[in-house]
């Protein structure tokens, strides 16, 4: 088993996590953040509270991590040694990106909107 490490402290808005692997820090409201780790990865994280039902995805992976994918190494180098020409992986359609970052907007407008009608009703 290997060993873990994780220290967070809020303050408002943002998070600050401190991790084996460095420091990573996020803003957002409950169910919906943005975060940025060590590596620069930008995440974005939605959910509904309480539920555990979240939604996650990191919006523009650094050239050096982990999501990138060597499973067609293989076919790369077998299509290289027969002379023709493999096609590159594509990336998710835009929309795609632009339809789960306006959810994300929404789901975050909706929270912060809800604790203020919370707080105004208090």
């Amino acid at each position: 088993m290997g060993l873990r490490f994780r220290r967070s402290a809020k303050l408002g808005p943002f998070r600050i996590t401190a991790t084996k692997r460095g420091f990573s820090t996020s803003f957002g409201v409950r169910g919906a953040r943005v975060g940025i780790n060590s590596r620069g990865q930008v995440r974005r994280t939605i959910g509904l509270p309480g539920t555990g039902i979240y939604d996650t995805e990191i919006i523009n992976p650094s050239s050096g991590s982990h999501a990138t994918h060597h499973a067609d190494a293989p076919a790369a180098a077998a299509s290289a040694a027969s002379g023709v020409p493999s096609t590159p992986p594509t990336a998710p359609p835009r929309h795609q990106w632009l339809a789960a970052t306006v959810i994300g907007v929404l789901v975050a407008a909706m929270v912060i909107i809800g604790v203020a009608l919370n707080a105004a009703g208090k």
